[in-house]
């Protein structure tokens, strides 16, 4: 099963370092050439995706985005109408080690990698949710899982472990003149349940030695200084950030007033698209004040 929570966006003009595989053709200069993509998917390596029985990996993710067919976890099997021109898995940083450590045979003996995965389904995957995602990243500090407080350095090696395999699948995905895979993840900022979280998507190969998370990097400005510093263009590093769910941010996801004037510069670098429509709904509309999208 494939938990696929973004939208399918429509880019007319894109930054001239990403090189979008839809066509080796540029279009006329009266021309503008639309690519069809989704840049905010999850995979079994959010923790969230995987509570609720999620299986498929980032290869399998892009496969499904190609036109490939996935099962479903009620067995059935599905596909696109039409394949994409490009994609970005996005899963949660902050659990990069604890599901690398938990769902690789032989690694994950601790009881809470066991809790994890005999109770992953669409049925229990609230309680997971509870028990582990909500007290992560939604209290007024972020916390690591105790297998990573038990054992930090092997759950620091764990962490780069799946940072490598997931620009290795999205690598391996691309095809030139055919379909564009992006390097991503998602910093999953969620303070007292006020959610600022934001995707992070790299333009090409050449990506920083790690995913600044929520959990070790808990502020807006913790992140986008962490990308100036080891995400240079001159060095062949290009990125951008994509708020989601903004509506769920109670302000706090655009707050603009209270920023320095770096930190409003770096916001203008990196911060150039919003996500407005996914799964959970249309983030321009609050249900609690009647809207009924």
């Amino acid at each position: 099963m494939l938990i696929r929570f973004g939208v399918y966006l429509l880019i007319y003009l894109l930054p001239t370092s990403v090189v979008i595989a839809a066509s080796c053709e540029s279009p006329s200069d009266n021309h503008k050439q639309a690519y069809w993509g989704d840049l905010h998917v999850h995979t079994a390596y959010s923790l969230d995706a995987y509570s609720f029985g999620t299986l498929s990996s980032p290869s399998e993710a892009y496969k499904f985005a190609q036109g490939d067919e996935i099962t479903m976890a009620d067995g059935s099997r599905v596909h696109l109408d039409r394949p994409l021109d490009f994609a970005a898995v996005t899963d949660h940083s902050e659990w990069y080690d604890f599901l690398y450590l938990c769902t690789d045979p032989g690694m994950g003996n601790h009881p809470d990698c066991r809790n994890v995965r005999d109770l992953a389904s669409p049925t229990k995957g609230l309680d997971l949710f509870r028990q582990y995602v909500v007290p992560s990243i939604t209290y007024g500090k972020p916390q690591a899982l105790t297998p990573c407080i038990d054992d930090p350095e092997k759950c620091r090696m764990a962490y780069v472990s799946q940072w490598d395999r997931v620009q290795q699948q999205a690598n391996e995905a691309n095809q030139p003149c055919k379909f564009t895979s992006f390097i991503g993840y998602e910093w999953s900022a969620t303070r007292n349940f006020r959610h600022t979280h934001r995707n992070v998507i790299f333009a090409g190969k050449k990506v920083p030695g790690e995913a600044f998370d929520y959990i070790r990097y808990p502020t807006l400005n913790q992140l986008f200084s962490l990308l100036e510093q080891h995400c240079k263009p001159e060095d062949g590093c290009d990125v951008i950030t994509i708020p989601h769910n903004t509506n769920m941010g109670d302000g706090t996801t655009f707050d603009v007033e209270q920023e320095s004037d770096r930190q409003l510069a770096l916001r203008t670098r990196f911060e150039r698209l919003v996500e407005i429509h996914q799964e959970k709904g249309n983030s321009e509309c609050l249900s609690p004040l009647g809207a009924t999208d």
